[in-house]
């Protein structure tokens, strides 16, 4: 993302049950003086939990209206262990 002060982007997990897609955690972090920020999942799921993240930039409770309403891809994986 391009920096700008105060800016934060909203990161997203859904996990796969019952035939759909639900949110089980959204939060927002800030980002560091280069646009970038990482985030750590620690957490132990079942063997195939299917889950998506995304992250996205949400006008204006990202600190901002720079940019309109923007929402990155899904990144799908699935717990083997």
């Amino acid at each position: 993302m391009t920096m700008y002060p105060g800016r934060t982007y909203q990161f997203q997990i859904q996990q796969f049950y019952s035939g759909a897609w639900h949110t089980t955690a959204t939060e927002c972090f800030g980002l560091d003086r280069y646009g970038k920020e990482s985030v750590l999942l620690d957490d132990n799921p079942p063997t195939g939990a299917r889950f998506r993240i995304r992250s996205s930039y949400v006008d204006p409770t990202s600190g901002d209206n720079v940019n309109t309403t923007t929402y990155g891809g899904w990144k799908y994986f699935t717990f083997t262990r």
